[in-house]
């Protein structure tokens, strides 16, 4: 669970405030189980590429955090919700990307 706490949030982006990303932020929420209507009409795309080593898995989980508190704020902004899945592989040797 990610905890947003207003005064030691720095955002990912200098032209959003941190009273922007408090109005958009949600408590993580775990998906129901079983096949959903999601599942109509969609298109998949996967990525996997090299980490820059050695401080490229530190700056990713750092940003992946950040990433997570402010995500509210972007589907607001971006007007369309994707299922996105984005970690660490291999050893922190590789970032996977998988979006629907």
């Amino acid at each position: 669970m990610y905890d947003f706490a207003p005064s030691t949030c720095q955002p990912i982006s200098p032209d959003v405030s941190v009273e922007e990303i408090a109005k958009a932020f949600q408590s993580p929420r775990q998906q129901t189980e079983g096949v959903g209507l999601r599942a109509v009409n969609r298109s998949e795309f996967t990525l996997i590429a090299p980490v820059i080593q050695p401080t490229g898995p530190a700056v990713f989980l750092e940003r992946a955090e950040k990433a997570c508190i402010e995500a509210p704020y972007w589907e607001n902004r971006l007007g369309t919700v994707h299922d996105l899945w984005v970690a660490l592989v291999n050893d922190g040797h590789q970032v996977l990307f998988c979006v629907t």
